[in-house]
């Protein structure tokens, strides 16, 4: 096999080793002529929106009504207290006895139940307490026990007992309990069937107590019921002035009180 002439061979070598500098001077050239291209920096994304929670049953853009306070309610009424002007009633009924000594027609007793009744009427000094005046009477309301030896008055029917004087009440709160005493000057009436007086006292001395319960009705007035005591002693027969009746009575009242 004939080999080729240096001529050819030498040209052969110089085309290799010019394409690679070709190759690279194209790059070189591409690289300097074409731009980088930089995509725009991406929109910021905006937060996202919650929607406000609507109630469910109502239509989109309305929520549930607005919620108004309810009017304040009117102050309670003041509680009820005693003060000012006192005033008092009461009637009820009881057992009494009434007794007499002196004198040389011996002794007499007389006994059974009767009526009760009073009024009094006065102010407060400080709360819950009151001065009064008043008029009370009690006694037996026939058909009464009579033991006596007096003919003059074996035919009795009913004892009168009436006091008139002053006192003191008194009311615990909140049970709206009272103490009552009071001072009077008592006279006493013997009378019979017939409302004949058969004997007659001078003035003694007289106290009567009460222990009551009251309910509130209105702002000062109560009623409710009490025990009433009635004590008297020192009455002179006003014929015969040897002769002095003591009496006492226990009674249950229905009372009502403006204090």
């Amino acid at each position: 096999m004939a080999l080729p002439e240096p001529r050819w061979a030498f040209l052969a070598a110089v085309a290799l080793a010019a394409v690679p500098r070709a190759a690279q001077a194209q790059n070189a050239q591409s690289e300097w002529t074409t731009p980088v291209y930089h995509p725009p920096p991406a929109p910021a994304t905006p937060p996202a929106v919650t929607p406000s929670p609507v109630a469910p049953g109502y239509a989109p853009g309305y929520g549930p009504p607005v919620y108004a306070p309810p009017e304040p309610l009117p102050p309670p009424p003041p509680a009820p207290v005693h003060a000012g002007f006192f005033l008092r009633l009461h009637l009820g009924i009881g057992l009494d006895s009434f007794s007499s000594s002196g004198g040389s027609t011996g002794t007499t007793q007389i006994s059974g139940p009767g009526p009760s009744l009073a009024l009094a009427v006065g102010g407060a000094i400080a709360p819950n307490l009151a001065l009064f005046g008043t008029f009370f009477e009690t006694g037996v309301g026939g058909p009464a026990t009579v033991k006596t030896t007096r003919t003059d008055i074996a035919a009795t029917d009913n004892v009168g007992l009436g006091g008139l004087g002053g006192g003191v009440v008194y009311y615990l709160e909140p049970l709206n309990l009272y103490l009552s005493g009071a001072l009077a000057l008592t006279v006493l009436l013997v009378n019979d069937v017939k409302g004949n007086t058969l004997a007659e006292t001078k003035g003694g001395i007289g106290f009567e107590g009460m222990v009551g319960k009251e309910w509130w009705v209105s702002q000062h007035w109560g009623v409710g019921s009490a025990l009433e005591i009635v004590a008297a002693t020192a009455m002179t027969e006003t014929k015969n002035t040897s002769v002095s009746w003591t009496g006492e009575a226990f009674n249950v009242v229905l009372s009502g009180s403006y204090f």
